[in-house]
C-alpha cells in the first residue's frame, strides 16, 4: 500500500510544469553536448546492428518522463551508439511510427459514439487526412533540416519549449491529466 502511495506522489511530481521544463532542458543540454563534445559515428543504416536498435529503443523509453523529447532521446542515443547523423535522424523518426500507432489505438477507447455523431464522420476523416499530410510534410522537412543543420537549433527549441511550459501551463490543469 505504501509503495502505491509513493508511486502516486512520484507520478504527480513528474507532471508539474517545473519538472517538464527541467526535462526539456535536460534534452537541450544533451543535444548541445552531443553536438559540441561527441564525435559522430560513421555507421550507416546498412551497418546497424540489433544492439543499435536495442540502445535506441532504450533511449526512447526515457520519453515516458513528461518533458523528455522522444525524438531527442532517440537521436542522442543513436549518435552515442556510433551511427552517422543522417542515419540517427532517420531512425529516430522511423522509430516514432510504432509509438504513434500504438498511442492512437489506445486512444480509440476515449472516443465516444456521441463524439463521432456530434462532429460527423466526414469532418473526422477530413481532419485525419489533413493532419496526416501536414504531419508527413513536417517530418520530411524536419528530417532534412536536422540532417543539414546543427543540433543546437533543436536544443534551442527545447529550451524555448521549457520556458513556455514553465510560464504558461497552469499546474492545476496538468495534475488532472
Amino acid at each position: 500500500m505504501e509503495d502505491f502511495i509513493w508511486s502516486d506522489v512520484f507520478e504527480a511530481s513528474m507532471k508539474t510544469p517545473a519538472s517538464m521544463a527541467l526535462a526539456l532542458s535536460v534534452t537541450g543540454v544533451a543535444l548541445i553536448y552531443i553536438e559540441r563534445f561527441h564525435r559522430y559515428g560513421n555507421r550507416s543504416e546498412s551497418e546497424m546492428t540489433f544492439k543499435d536498435s536495442i540502445i535506441v529503443g532504450l533511449g526512447q523509453t526515457l520519453a515516458v518522463f513528461p518533458g523528455i523529447s522522444r525524438s531527442g532521446s532517440t537521436l542522442i542515443t543513436a549518435l552515442l551508439a556510433g551511427l552517422n547523423r543522417e542515419t540517427a535522424v532517420r531512425y529516430s523518426f522511423l522509430s516514432s511510427i510504432p509509438v504513434i500507432l500504438g498511442s492512437s489505438v489506445l486512444a480509440i477507447d476515449d472516443i465516444s459514439r456521441s463524439f463521432i455523431t456530434d462532429i460527423g464522420i466526414p469532418a473526422l476523416v477530413t481532419a485525419f487526412i489533413v493532419t496526416f499530410i501536414f504531419s508527413w510534410l513536417g517530418i520530411v522537412w524536419l528530417i532534412d533540416f536536422l540532417k543539414r543543420r546543427k543540433l543546437v537549433y533543436f536544443a534551442i527549441y527545447c529550451f524555448v519549449a521549457a520556458i513556455l511550459v514553465y510560464v504558461l501551463i497552469d499546474p492545476n490543469t496538468v495534475m488532472d491529466l
